[in-house]
């Protein structure tokens, strides 16, 4: 028997909002009433009661017992919602919300005040974008009360669907979802490769490889943070792979034709294998991506800058209390400031010019010096040319990871420090 109170009708409003209205064509629904609406929401304004109104979406989102999303793909939109929050509504399809109504009164300037109203479980709620909505709640709840994400979502409001057309509505909008789940689960065997590297090391069970996994690190991202060491592609201080951030989808395609089992090539198609050659080091580079973040010269330099805005302050630093003596996945110990990916990548890829080339060429990657003492040569300097560059481009850190110029001083500054322990500078 099922006990829960039953979901009473509910109405949410949406200031400021530019919403666009439209029919869908005749004849595409029995009662020939469906409307389509749809507008961009601050995510800050999505209601938390919608996570009730689920009952429409077969394919509700896999949960931890924390309440925390599982699998890459969601830990994704997490990530982008914290460290790219600008680019999310690009990157995102949004969210379709079956409703009873919705209205809107007109302002000047084309914004509105947008009504939605639900009153059947069985027939209102969201239909697709269940994923979306929890990655959002979850970013919320990690930057705290009182502060933005500064991001959007499109939101999809229908209105007149038909109840014996519902099943049929979500299943194809969330078929695309459902290939992808599929496609990652094609990889699983390709990420063989990394996993047996990592196999009994710190952190290895943190990582989410597939839906359902459970874990606080996406493959991509560490695939994402391995690319960053690809000679292949990336030979010297001239060529730099900021083109790496913010694409896990390029990184991925990237991964899929660098590990192409030989009797699935093309002729004449010789993979470059670059990833046969980092992934014995897999672990090694994560702990230095971490062992980054963790150095006092960060807190220093990064402590004071933006990372979010409050509704108060209109001011949050990565060095806020909050984000303190947060524990390490891969490294031992804590950090101490919350390091955004953005400044992270231009920093760990500048210890690419720390590859012995010539091993490289063998298939080996071998390192020129110990990577922890070259840190402790470098970390200052790379401090402050990130730190600068984030100011330079607005306070955006996501802007910093796209930058090939804060790349190359990084790169610099670690050959520099390399040329005086006697290697030349490639």
């Amino acid at each position: 028997m099922d006990t829960r109170t039953p979901l009473r009708p509910v109405e949410f409003e949406f200031a400021d909002v530019e919403l666009r209205s439209l029919p869908f064509p005749e004849g595409s629904s029995p009662t020939g009433r469906v409307k389509l609406g749809t507008c961009f929401l601050p995510v800050d304004d999505l209601p938390d009661e919608l996570k009730e109104w689920m009952g429409v979406n077969p394919r509700r989102p896999q949960l931890s017992a924390k309440g925390r999303l599982k699998g890459p793909v969601a830990k994704r939109m997490v990530e982008t919602l914290t460290d790219d929050p600008s680019r999310f509504v690009l990157k995102n399809m949004g969210i379709y919300l079956l409703v009873d109504g919705f209205d809107q009164q007109k302002e000047e300037g084309g914004r509105s005040t947008v009504r939605v109203r639900l009153s059947d479980p069985a027939l209102h709620g969201i239909v697709n974008g269940g994923h979306t909505f929890h990655a959002i709640m979850e970013a919320r709840e990690q930057i705290g009360d009182g502060d933005s994400l500064n991001a959007h979502v499109r939101v999809h409001l229908m209105q007149g669907v038909h109840p014996d057309d519902i099943v049929e509505l979500a299943e194809g909008l969330n078929r695309s979802a459902q290939v992808n789940d599929a496609s990652l689960a094609e990889l699983t065997d390709r990420f063989d490769l990394v996993k047996r590297h990592l196999d009994g090391k710190t952190g290895a069970d943190k990582i989410i490889y597939k839906s359902g996994d459970v874990g606080t690190v996406s493959v991509e991202q560490v695939l994402g943070l391995l690319s960053l060491f690809d000679v292949n592609r990336f030979s010297d201080r001239n060529t730099h792979p900021n083109t790496v951030f913010g694409h896990p989808k390029g990184v991925l395609d990237f991964f899929l034709a660098d590990t192409k089992p030989a009797e699935k090539c093309e002729p004449g198609e010789v993979p470059a294998r670059s990833f046969e050659r980092i992934a014995p080091r897999s672990h090694e580079i994560l702990v230095l991506s971490e062992r980054i973040k963790q150095r006092k010269e960060m807190k220093s330099h990064f402590g004071s800058l933006k990372v979010g805005e409050s509704k108060t302050s209109k001011y949050t630093g990565a060095g806020n209390e909050r984000f303190r003596n947060q524990k390490c996945t891969f490294a031992p110990g804590h950090f101490h400031v919350k390091f955004m990916q953005g400044w992270l990548y231009p920093m760990l890829a500048a210890f690419r010019a720390n590859v012995d080339r010539e091993a490289w060429k063998e298939g080996q990657l071998e390192w020129l010096m110990d990577p922890l003492e070259l840190l402790d040569a470098a970390a200052d300097e790379m401090a402050k040319i990130i730190s600068q560059v984030h100011k330079e481009n607005n306070g955006k850190p996501a802007e910093v990871g796209r930058k090939e110029g804060a790349y190359r001083s990084c790169y610099h500054a670690v050959a520099f420090k390399l040329a005086q322990d006697g290697h030349p500078i490639v």
